[in-house]
């Protein structure tokens, strides 16, 4: 075998291997969930939101946007307390409240997060009766990988 054939093949392992390594990062996917939750009148649940598993993905960031009908709840910030986000180190989530029937939240963990299941808690009261959907206008980990698919959910006040 001359050198250069052995060059070649040598080339296109290591094509092999980062288009291989690649493509098993680009593939990967969490699913993110908002509930569907019944409450009462002037009860004040937390809401969890869910995501698949994060092990391996090397995921330290992640921010994003809910939508809620303010007529019918009241979302008032977010608890890391016992959820996934819950890292030793790290600093709170930032939580912006300025619009009326949004939460924006952005966090950024020292460490990567690793398991399934409640990413965070939003924080929520519930002030009359009706129907408000939970819906995501927009979520992120790290700068756009892994990619993210929403489910929506809402919160029913019979």
């Amino acid at each position: 075998m001359t050198r250069f054939s052995l060059s070649i093949k040598v080339t296109l392992t290591a094509l092999l291997g980062v288009f291989l390594l690649g493509w098993g990062t680009a593939r990967a996917q969490v699913t993110v969930s908002l509930p569907t939750v019944t409450a009462q009148v002037g009860t004040t649940p937390d809401l969890p939101i869910m995501v698949s598993d994060l092990t391996g993905l090397d995921v330290q960031s992640y921010e994003f946007i809910v939508a809620y009908d303010p007529t019918f709840i009241r979302i008032s910030g977010v608890d890391v307390s016992g959820t996934l986000s819950d890292v030793a180190g790290a600093k709170p989530p930032q939580v912006n409240l300025t619009t009326p029937g949004q939460i924006r939240v952005s966090y950024a963990s020292p460490t990567v997060l690793t398991g399934a299941g409640t990413l965070l808690k939003l924080k929520a009261s519930f002030d009359s009766r009706g129907t408000s959907p939970l819906t995501f206008n927009s979520f992120m980990f790290n700068e756009g990988t892994p990619a993210v698919v929403t489910t929506n959910g809402s919160a029913v006040v019979p």
